[in-house]
């Protein structure tokens, strides 16, 4: 028998205190390194529970084809985590701008798979969507104006890989709402619900990552860019959790 989503949910909590308490007493020891294992450790566990909600599914069904996409975008961004805490991104920037990118279009492409599988645009709401989506563009402009403002000119495709990461971001959340906009209140919307907090979480975590790179202050004080991204990790398993345990009470 499956916990319950509050142990979960309560767990994760945990996981994330003790984290952001090591990124902040950490710093000067030889400690510091540790709580970045535990982002990487978060998207991990997200790459893994999204594969199981993928063998529970099964290859031949909608659900399953959609989750073996959200899996193996969240096992890229796992491989782009590590490039970056193995500091390769000095000496293998295109792999980790690679292990992100195809990470975002094959998340992007499972979110409107399951957006297509509610029924897409025809049920879509256009008036609320369009008023819920008035946020999402002013934390786009909003993170664009500062980025650009404080960020030292970088490499072109460098800089053209920090727009897309913010774009796809954007892109992410405002399907996650439409989902939710489709789906309504209920059993099935919760997993969405956490997954749209997950994408406003990452696009936050990428305005501070690009920031503070173009500041060349990401390696020395990584820990604002770290925590948001690996609340985007905690809540994107949490939504697949959420996802097994409905599996579980529909059979």
């Amino acid at each position: 028998m499956l916990p319950k989503f509050e142990l979960i949910l309560s767990g994760a909590a945990l996981f994330f205190i003790i984290a952001v308490l090591l990124y902040a007493f950490s710093v000067g020891t030889p400690l510091q390194l540790l709580p970045q294992a535990f982002v990487v450790a978060a998207c991990l566990a997200a790459s893994l529970l999204m594969l199981f909600v993928f063998r529970l599914y099964g290859l031949r069904t909608a659900q399953g084809r959609i989750w073996l996409l959200f899996s193996a975008g969240m096992l890229l961004w796992f491989g782009g985590e590590l490039v970056l805490r193995l500091n390769f991104i000095t000496s293998a920037p295109l792999l980790l701008e690679v292990c992100w990118i195809m990470g975002y279009i094959l998340l992007i492409t499972a979110t409107w798979a399951a957006f297509s599988e509610v029924g897409g645009l025809k049920e879509l709401k256009f008036r609320w969507a369009l008023a819920s989506s008035i946020p999402y563009v002013i934390l786009l402009i909003a993170a664009a104006l500062v980025v650009g403002a404080n960020l030292a000119q970088p490499a072109p495709e460098t800089a053209l890989a920090y727009k897309f990461y913010l774009l796809a971001d954007f892109a992410l959340m405002a399907l996650s709402t439409a989902m939710l906009f489709t789906l309504g209140s209920g059993l099935f919307a919760k997993p969405w619900l956490l997954a749209l907090i997950a994408f406003v979480a990452k696009f936050l975590g990428d305005a501070f990552f690009i920031y503070q790179v173009g500041a060349g202050t990401y390696l020395a004080y990584p820990a604002v860019a770290d925590i948001f991204r690996m609340l985007c990790y905690i809540f994107m398993a949490l939504a697949a959790y959420s996802q097994i345990v409905i599996f579980q009470n529909l059979e």
